[in-house]
């Protein structure tokens, strides 16, 4: 019996140390930073604000040539975005996102841009990353294939960053449908259009390359603008 009962204590404790060591584990991968985000936080204020001020007047001067009749485009770097979601956000759009989201920073390779941001959640406080692939399906539709998220290093549920999508673009107004692609949810959002304008304006091109987004379009006198015949939307396999 007195054998019984130690081998019966023995397994207790082994399985509370495996459960302590599990627990440690779990715990470090929830508080894992990823090292794009830990780059881009270290950043020194002066060349954040630097970066800030180059996002803006390069945002000025396409938002300028979009009201001329042609093509216009640009190219942002992560450094200017990272700069303008440490400088300007905070102080000229402190509601934009949710109180609990804070820090925001981003990385652009050729296949993904990658989102981070520290949050302060009751249930978890760490940072939160997530990989979207932005594309084009029409002239002014926008789809955003979601990947993965991770709080810290684990992999998160995509439903709580859908409906966060989805309230995002609630909020701004923008239609926005749901489909399926390769088992990764995809967000359709149609931009709006200006109908009391004289132009009809564009945008047909989203496009990564390491380290930045180029953005393009065209503006057209209204009237004389077509689509064009040979741009065409997936057909993904389901709709979500």
């Amino acid at each position: 019996m007195r054998k019984a009962v130690r081998i019966f204590a023995l397994g207790m404790v082994v399985l509370l140390l495996a459960g302590g060591v599990m627990g440690f584990l779990a715990w470090r991968a929830a508080q894992h930073v990823p090292e794009f985000y830990a780059q881009a936080i270290e950043i020194p204020a002066e060349k954040q604000e630097h970066a800030s001020d180059e996002l803006l007047a390069k945002a000025s001067s396409l938002a300028s040539q979009a009201q001329h009749a042609g093509r216009w485009e640009a190219a942002f770097t992560a450094e200017q975005i990272n700069g303008w979601l440490a400088v300007d956000l905070p102080k000229n759009h402190p509601k934009l996102l949710p109180k609990e989201a804070q820090h925001p920073r981003v990385a652009i390779t050729a296949d993904e841009l990658l989102l981070g941001w520290r949050l302060e959640h009751p249930q978890y406080t760490g940072v939160v990353s997530l990989s979207v692939t932005p594309s084009i399906a029409a002239p002014n539709v926008l789809l955003l294939r979601v990947r993965k998220a991770r709080a810290g290093s684990i992999p998160l549920p995509l439903n709580s960053i859908l409906e966060a999508v989805a309230k995002g673009a609630n909020d701004a107004k923008l239609p926005v449908r749901w489909l399926q692609v390769d088992e990764d949810p995809v967000a359709e959002i149609t931009l709006p259009e200006d109908t009391e304008s004289k132009q009809i304006q564009r945008i047909d091109e989203v496009r990564l390359e390491e380290g930045k987004i180029f953005l393009g379009g065209t503006t057209e006198p209204r009237g004389e603008g077509k689509v064009p015949d040979n741009v065409e939307t997936p057909t993904p396999p389901d709709a979500k």
